[in-house]
């Protein structure tokens, strides 16, 4: 199982793909399933800065998302690999701007979908729900950098 998900929080976090958890290696199971033990793990992993982690997934794929997220999130789509057992395409994650795909994990999946269109499975996003926690965990260096260059 790929490390996908696991790629995208880290990009829309800023982080290295160390610091965030495998969630589908250590599970075995696809992350965001509910009430996975997955699911519950990576709802605390975001608590602990601060945010909720929030997802829904469709029925079938579809052409384009279905709702839009201002900013960064993350879409469930259409893997370019196959099940071994039963020829069932997986799902892949990558990251959204708005409507717009901005980073693929995966170098096999972008050269893919180079040619073929992307298709929807689910959105994932996140959401402040703890100020007081989300700015403790802020870079204030980072910020001073962005403030004296934006200036």
């Amino acid at each position: 199982m790929g490390d996908c998900m696991s790629a995208c929080i880290a990009s829309i976090f800023g982080l290295d793909l160390d610091e965030v958890p495998h969630f589908v290696e250590r599970n075995r199971l696809f992350p965001l399933k509910e009430g996975s033990r997955a699911d519950t793990e990576l709802t605390q992993w975001a608590a602990s800065f601060g945010v909720c982690f929030n997802r829904t997934f469709y029925k079938t794929y579809r052409a384009k998302p279905q709702h839009f997220h201002p900013g960064y999130w993350i879409a469930s789509v259409k893997s370019c690999y196959e099940h071994p057992k039963d020829g069932n395409t997986y799902t892949h994650a990558v990251v959204m701007w708005g409507d717009d795909v901005k980073h693929d994990p995966n170098p096999v999946s972008r050269e893919y979908h180079a040619k073929h269109a992307y298709r929807f499975r689910g959105e994932i996003w996140f959401e402040l729900y703890d100020p007081a926690t989300f700015v403790r965990c802020l870079d204030y260096h980072v910020i001073h950098e962005l403030m004296v260059f934006a200036a």
